[in-house]
């Protein structure tokens, strides 16, 4: 099976669609779209409404001139996906919910938070789509615990409660290795005050763009991660063997995190923490498996 993935270049989006690809072994190519107007995106839910499709947006040629499949994610893809899908007569498949979009795609994968109806076309996972590559930077020596630190987005903010939160954990886990590695929207007050601590193994993101993840996932008995990011949170409780606990943040609205927290709580794919915890294991979901299930 081949696959054509269309993306607006927005990480976040473009590797939902490569892990589809990779978790249901498709063969697959990339594109770049992008409308060249702001005016022209909306004009896309027009047209998409009246069911005419016509390269309003600007692309790059595919080098294939056959797809089994168009993937794509992100409100900028789903309309090249459908135009795409008809010029190549090919199965489409929308990773999120499609708003404002007709939701006519050949197949549907969302989040339970984002699923507001159910749709005979759609299946409803608790986590983004997600396939954390085999890389590895460090192995400890000893048992390890890990934190995964995020940054500021419109729903959360960091602010300096964090590091006590840090102090405490590794406090009460001595005689463990214990990992770090911060994100693109760490800020960097706190990327410095994380500097003056003694970790084992650091990666400051602004200093060293690699994504650890992998390592900290499988090598260490505990995650800690800021739940500020539904992709890393997501990566954290598919991968690996470590438990996951999730550190609080200033919020500063409800959100539709909330329920996706609230979700994997009840799965026990998480667990917030609190300076009372017992520390107790989580259980993982396995994204192959699942997938293994659905025939597309």
């Amino acid at each position: 099976m081949k696959a054509l993935i269309i993306s607006d270049k927005r990480l976040g989006h473009e590797s939902q669609s490569v892990a589809l690809c990779k978790l249901k072994n498709f063969d697959y190519e990339i594109i770049n779209v992008k409308f060249k107007f702001k005016i022209l995106k909306l004009f896309s839910y027009v047209l998409d409404f009246l069911k005419i499709y016509i390269p309003i947006f600007m692309y790059e040629k595919p080098k294939n001139d056959k797809f089994d499949f168009i993937v794509s994610a992100g409100s900028t893809t789903y309309y090249a996906n459908k135009f795409f899908a008809k010029n190549f007569k090919s199965k489409n498949i929308a990773l999120m919910m499609p708003k404002g979009f007709r939701k006519d795609f050949y197949h549907i994968f969302s989040t339970k938070n984002d699923a507001k109806i159910k749709l005979e076309n759609m299946t409803i996972l608790p986590v983004n789509i997600n396939f954390l590559e085999k890389k590895e930077f460090y192995s400890p020596k000893s048992k390890s615990i890990s934190f995964i630190i995020g940054g500021n987005n419109k729903i959360f903010e960091i602010i300096p409660n964090i590091l006590d939160a840090i102090d405490e954990i590794m406090a009460k886990f001595r005689g463990y290795e214990v990992l770090l590695t911060t994100s693109p929207r760490t800020p960097k007050w706190l990327e410095e005050e994380l500097k003056k601590r003694n970790f084992n193994f650091s990666i400051i993101f602004s200093e060293n763009r690699i994504n650890p993840i992998y390592d900290f996932v499988t090598k260490s008995e505990f995650v800690f991660i800021t739940r500020d990011s539904v992709s890393m949170i997501s990566e954290a409780v598919c991968a690996g063997k470590s438990s996951v606990y999730v550190l609080p943040l200033k919020k500063n609205k409800n959100s539709k995190f909330d329920k996706f927290l609230l979700n994997l709580e009840k799965l026990n794919l998480v667990k917030i923490y609190s300076p009372n915890d017992a520390f107790e294991k989580t259980e993982k979901l396995n994204l192959k498996d699942v997938l293994k299930g659905i025939i597309l």
